[in-house]
């Protein structure tokens, strides 16, 4: 369960959604161009399960990487099971949306465990940022 700071909100919530998916990277020289969080996290009273998944769609490797590794980077509950971040060769099928083209970069954002609250937050982040919600 992630813990997420009154002041750190505003930027991680977008980061989270759309970008909870914006950049990974492979794990290694291998083929895996996908990453794959699934886990809680907690903002406030609200709790949230997800199942999120960046694929690279032709950003640098390690800017890919490092933007996966952040998404489980803090605010962990001591006691609780932090989130899982997994490597893929590509995003599982069967998304409820996606948002392509974050940041106006080669980077895709698929998500699967989304209530309409959180998917229409996560659509109007993902505009914000330049991508395109599908």
């Amino acid at each position: 369960m992630i813990r997420i700071p009154p002041r750190k909100r505003a930027f991680f919530l977008p980061a989270l959604g759309a970008a909870l998916l914006a950049w990974c990277a492979s794990a290694a020289a291998g083929p895996q161009s996908a990453c794959l969080l699934e886990g809680s996290f907690t903002v406030g009273s609200t709790h949230t399960t997800v199942k999120d998944c960046l694929q690279n769609d032709g950003a640098p490797e390690d800017v890919f990487k490092k933007m996966c590794e952040r998404l489980i980077g803090g605010g962990f509950v001591p006691g609780q099971a932090p989130p899982t971040l997994s490597y893929l060769p590509a995003c599982p099928a069967a998304q409820q949306a996606s948002c392509q083209h974050i940041f106006g970069a080669p980077i895709s954002a698929y998500y699967y465990r989304r209530d309409e609250a959180s998917l229409q937050r996560t659509q109007k982040s993902c505009e914000a940022q330049r991508g395109t919600w599908k």
